[in-house]
């Protein structure tokens, strides 16, 4: 009987080559760069000598026969040498501090393996007797290390709440803080970091670096975090505060506002999303009262169209709860006078010939209004949201938006001249857009003219007013034919072939 036997066939096997991590720890003394420096904790424990060799450098004050490869390995093997020689633990690993006191890459090493040990209590990463000589070298590495020496100090506390202050002192999150210091930017602690931080946002005066830090912040969070995190900020900071917070306003209403696609509006409380719609809209008409203020203050203009831009603000003022967003363009001229004055981002209008003039863009929910506010024409023109699909896109997103451009979109249109005011009031109730709720006075006007019902508006002027203001009228709406046919687009010019 004959048996056949399968071939049996052996792994190769292993050689150890410690060439690769040897390249590894050059590139990194070459370059600086220690992001990969976790890779060393995979060092197999076989170096070119024995780990009770280096130590024996060290102990004699023989640092200078010791490669970077064989620091490396002695500072991740040290654990086990210590457990062995308990009584020298101490004594070696303050002479290995000595040692980083001028050598900048070894205290590097030993930085960054302190922050992963601190960020990881349940899984060592240095020497124990490496950690406690920390504190008693920390004096002769904070004038040249003073941020890592910093952030070492919060992690070995656990003290995230005063690693936020650091970030928040050096507007950087806690990841490029970390960065920045040349330490491990991802640790168990990150995201309570990034929690500290929301908690210690300077709401009482916030600028607009420290607004941007704080939507950094909720980027680099979870979107469990996130929510959860806005939540906290949405309940606990006032309208009157949130008002001013125009760019992280912003941010809120393109990921969290009603009307954006895609949101996560419904993943806040009905309470969060309440104060929500009262920060977009106190935010928006925010903007519109500064750049007003702004444009009173700044700009050279004469008397007429000093009233003109007060009696805007004045009646806008009276639907300051209904505005959802705002988009604020200005000629080149306007934004170079105004620009370090505004809190907020506008943008640039096209030229094209017309009269210069600065032009706000309100959103109603529903309608959407551009305000002229000075120049020939001077109008106000009404779009209706959902009979123009493209119109938000051209209004609210287009980057070359000029005064023609506008003025060729189809909508209605409405006069400031002679009791604008009145009219304008009935013409935007017509179309759903009315005052705040439980307006009784309307701001801007005077005496029993500024009497406010919500089922009939503002009183009716006399005859004689009335015709005052048609006589107005006749010639504004000459002009504005005269400016609409100027907008359009020139016919195309057809040659017949020769």
């Amino acid at each position: 009987m004959k048996f056949q036997f399968k071939t049996l066939h052996l792994p190769e096997l292993f050689e150890y080559q410690p060439t690769k991590l040897a390249q590894l720890v050059t590139q990194l003394n070459e370059s600086s760069n220690y992001s990969e420096l976790h890779k060393l904790a995979e060092i197999l424990p076989i170096a070119p000598r024995t780990i009770g060799e280096i130590i024996s450098d060290i102990q004699n004050n023989q640092t200078d026969r010791i490669s970077l490869l064989e620091w490396a390995y002695c500072l991740y093997n040290k654990a086990e040498w210590d457990e062995q020689n308990p009584q020298q633990s101490q004594e070696t690993s303050q002479k290995i501090w000595q040692e980083a006191t001028h050598s900048s890459w070894l205290k590097q090493i030993l930085f960054w393996l302190l922050a992963l040990n601190y960020g990881d209590r349940n899984s060592r990463k240095i020497a124990p007797s490496l950690a406690d000589c920390f504190p008693k070298f920390k004096p002769q590495f904070v004038i040249s290390y003073p941020l890592a020496v910093q952030i070492l100090t919060a992690l070995s506390n656990q003290s995230f709440d005063k690693l936020a202050q650091i970030c928040w002192q050096h507007l950087l999150t806690p990841e490029q803080l970390l960065n920045r210091a040349q330490l491990p930017p991802n640790f168990s602690g990150n995201n309570t970091a990034l929690d500290e931080m929301v908690k210690l946002f300077p709401i009482e005066t916030p600028h607009v670096e420290q607004q941007n830090l704080l939507i950094k912040c909720f980027e680099e969070m979870s979107i469990e975090q996130q929510v959860k995190a806005i939540e906290n900020l949405l309940m606990n900071v006032s309208i009157e505060v949130g008002s001013t917070l125009s760019k992280l306003v912003e941010w809120l209403r393109q990921n969290y506002g009603p009307r954006t696609a895609s949101s996560r509006w419904q993943q806040l409380s009905e309470q969060a999303k309440l104060a929500l719609r009262q920060w977009i809209k106190a935010a928006s008409y925010r903007d519109f009262d500064i750049l007003v203020d702004v444009l009173l203050q700044q700009l050279n203009t004469q008397p007429r169209e000093h009233n003109q831009l007060k009696r805007r603000r004045d009646f806008w003022s009276n639907y300051s709860d209904r505005f959802e967003r705002i988009r604020i363009l200005l000629p080149e001229e306007s934004a170079n006078i105004l620009g370090s004055h505004l809190q907020r981002d506008v943008d640039i209008l096209v030229p094209d010939g017309s009269d210069a003039t600065e032009v706000c863009i309100f959103d109603f929910g529903d309608w959407f209004v551009v305000e002229f506010f000075r120049g020939i024409g001077s109008e106000i023109r009404l779009f209706d949201r959902h009979k123009h699909p493209q119109i938000e896109q051209i209004l609210f997103a287009s980057p070359t938006l000029s005064i023609k451009q506008i003025r060729r979109l189809d909508g209605n249109i409405h006069d400031h001249v002679y009791l604008w005011q009145n009219h304008c009031e009935k013409w935007l109730r017509d179309f759903g857009i009315r005052p705040n709720s439980k307006t009784k006075t309307f701001k801007g006007l005077s005496g029993n003219c500024a009497k406010y019902d919500e089922n009939n508006g503002l009183p009716t002027p006399s005859k004689e007013d009335l015709q005052n203001r048609e006589d107005h009228l006749r010639k504004w709406r000459w002009q504005i034919n005269k400016l609409e046919s100027e907008a359009k687009p020139e016919p195309k010019k057809f040659h017949s072939p020769p």
